[in-house]
């Protein structure tokens, strides 16, 4: 159980990881098909929050897994 435990938190680190970077670039802008206007920077704060909330979960639960061992 522990295994599979601290592969889910490991395969969520890297999901949120990777939400983070792509919602700083919807955020950024440029030429990209999906961009945030500036008049929606709530839902970008919040996305933003959102990830960062979620990504230090996981890492928290990768290292509780750790710490059991």
């Amino acid at each position: 159980m522990c295994a599979c435990s601290l592969g889910l938190g490991l395969a969520g680190a890297s999901l949120f990881s990777l939400y983070l970077i792509y919602d700083i670039q919807m955020l950024m802008g440029g030429n990209h098909k999906y961009k945030l206007s500036p008049d929606e920077y709530v839902l970008g704060a919040i996305t933003l929050y959102l990830d960062i909330i979620n990504l230090f979960l996981h890492i928290l639960q990768v290292l509780s897994e750790m710490r059991r061992d």
